[in-house]
């Protein structure tokens, strides 16, 4: 669905708003479906990516730890290290690097080849040791919000298309939520709230699982429900 077919969604068959004047106006249910999709992103990880160059893609300085993050980064799943033939500037490899997100790194001022990272998200930086001696390049895979906002009728979500409708439900609860005309006949601001909390989940769910393989017992945890081995 694009955004004009969103935006009919929205104010025609959730929020019956089609009489004159309108309840909301269009810049507001547009403001309400972006804020949809990047908390969308934000709760499932479901944008990951690792080749958009400003979110994806660092050059080290030699004698600098710490660069920063591009606004739209969630999370840091990964780091390496790309090694290119002199010649022809050619990828002859990847080095992972291991992540200390959830530790500490050293604080020895010790200079070399990059070999461990933490991502720092609270504050948009990601911080490398050894501290890079010369110019490397450093590849990401990440879990972002969307690049751009929609406002444009063509304009697509960047999340699946089978999760479309969430954005919906959200942008009718917050429009309710601002403005909740009574006696309308419509579903009320939670009812809507309950129905984007349980696509999210849904989408953590299915999310989870395409990433962690056939495994029961991720499956299990990331439920929430205990995992029981029968025997």
């Amino acid at each position: 669905m694009n955004l004009s077919e969103l935006m009919e969604q929205l104010r025609c068959a959730t929020l019956r708003d089609t009489a004159l004047p309108r309840l909301w106006s269009d810049t507001e249910l547009v403001r309400y479906l972006n804020q949809a999709q990047i908390e969308f992103a934000v709760r499932t990880h479901e944008l990951v990516d690792d080749t958009t160059t400003s979110a994806c893609k660092i050059t080290t300085i030699s004698g600098q730890a710490v660069y920063p993050l591009h606004k739209s980064v969630v999370i840091v799943a990964e780091a390496g290290v790309v090694t290119r033939d002199s010649a022809t500037q050619e990828e002859t490899g990847y080095t992972p690097l291991h992540d200390r997100t959830r530790g500490q790194l050293p604080r020895a001022h010790i200079k070399g080849c990059p070999a461990r990272y933490t991502a720092q998200v609270r504050t948009s930086s990601i911080r490398f040791s050894p501290i890079p001696d010369a110019a490397y390049d450093i590849e990401l895979v990440v879990a972002r919000k969307p690049l751009y906002a929609m406002d444009k009728g063509n304009d697509v979500p960047e999340i699946s298309e089978e999760y479309h409708l969430a954005l919906v439900d959200f942008a009718a609860f917050r429009a309710l939520t601002n403005n909740n005309p009574e006696g309308a006949n419509m579903a009320s601001a939670t009812d809507f709230k309950a129905l984007w909390d349980v696509a999210v989940r849904d989408a953590k769910r299915a999310i989870a699982t395409l990433r962690a393989g056939e495994n029961p017992q991720a499956r299990g945890n990331w439920t929430g429900k205990q995992y029981r081995r029968y025997t």
